[in-house]
């Protein structure tokens, strides 16, 4: 996993950071936690709001 970040170019948008990261599949389950519990305790605790794809 290599997080990357970049800079929201949008000239209306106040500086964001965007970091994305790449996690195997195998680990996803384990990381978001049932029904995403440790994904929203992680949101709440960056205060951030974190997307999942794939």
């Amino acid at each position: 996993m290599t997080p990357r970040e970049t800079t929201a170019a949008r000239p209306d948008d106040d500086s964001r950071v965007r970091s994305s990261m790449n996690v195997p599949p195998d680990l996803v389950v384990g990381l978001l936690g049932s029904a995403d519990e440790n994904l929203r305790a992680m949101e709440r605790s960056l205060a951030a709001d974190l997307h999942v794809r794939g």
